[in-house]
This record gives structure tokens, sequence and C-alpha cells, in this order.
């Protein structure tokens, strides 16, 4: 075991971070959950997003100055490989229902609408174990998980 990440294995066991995870939306929840995810060990991480990084993404989300005008996939890849080692797959294209070969979904997307899409779309896959919708603005952050082995 990294010893880097020997507070991590009280949280989740190691063996558990081998399964591919996918990450819609790489902005406030979906950069910092993708590097929380990494520096626990998840080496299988899938991330779309079809934004570049913008001045206002600077200050609430993983990016620095450096970065502006890049898109937001590339930069977060460079910073995971950087922080962890890592290479994630980083889509800098909106994500599609055929694009889901993860058995955990985290949906970080900016739009109520576009949340609704994903979750009509993935409800009821078969491959996806796990759902998780975070949600945050100002000072409230909300998590949503859905258990999708459950009825």
């Amino acid at each position: 075991m990294n010893n880097t990440r020997l507070r991590s294995q009280g949280i989740i066991h190691p063996d558990k971070l081998t399964i591919p995870i996918t990450v819609i939306g790489a902005g406030s929840i979906g950069s910092f959950a993708t590097l929380a995810l990494a520096k626990m060990g998840c080496g299988n991480l899938i991330v779309y997003d079809p934004q570049d990084v913008a001045p206002e993404n600077v200050g609430c989300q993983l990016y620095g100055p450096p970065g502006l005008g890049s898109s937001k996939t590339r930069e977060l890849s460079s910073i995971i490989a950087e922080l962890t080692g890592y290479i994630i797959d980083a889509f800098y294209l909106k994500w599609e229902i055929n694009n889901v070969n993860s058995q955990v979904v985290i949906c970080a997307v900016d739009s109520l609408a576009e949340r609704e899409k994903i979750w009509n779309a993935l409800k009821d896959d078969e491959n996806v174990n796990l759902f998780i919708d975070g949600r945050m603005g100002g000072e409230l952050i909300r998590l949503y998980t859905v258990d999708m082995t459950k009825p």
C-alpha cells in the first residue's frame, strides 16, 4: 500500500478503488471530487466537460489563472497527473448516454435540466450501481446518493 494513502484506507478499502468512476462535469464539485478520488488511490477516472476555464471558475474551482482559456478537462488531467501520478480519461465534450461504462457516476453539472436528463438516462442502467448528485451554491451543499442496486 502506498503510504500517502494510509488515511484513506479507513474510508474505503483499496480494492474498491479499482472500479471505473465517471464524473460528469469538471467544475466546483467535479474538479475537487476527481482530485479527492485520485488522491485516495482511484486510478480509473473518466471525466466529461465541454467547457473552458473562465475567470469566474478560478475562485471556486480547482483551476488557476494559467489555465484560463484551456479546456477544464485538459487542465484537470494535468493537475491530477502532477499531484497523484494518475492519468485520467478526460473528455472535452458533453456526456452522452453511450459514454458510461462505470459502476459509479458522479453528476456534477450546473443545470437541473441537465441533471434530470442524466438521471433519466441512467436510472434503469443495470451497470450503474451508485449515482451521486452533488449540488452547491453559496453556503449550501447537498449530496444525493442513490444505491441503484436497490429498488
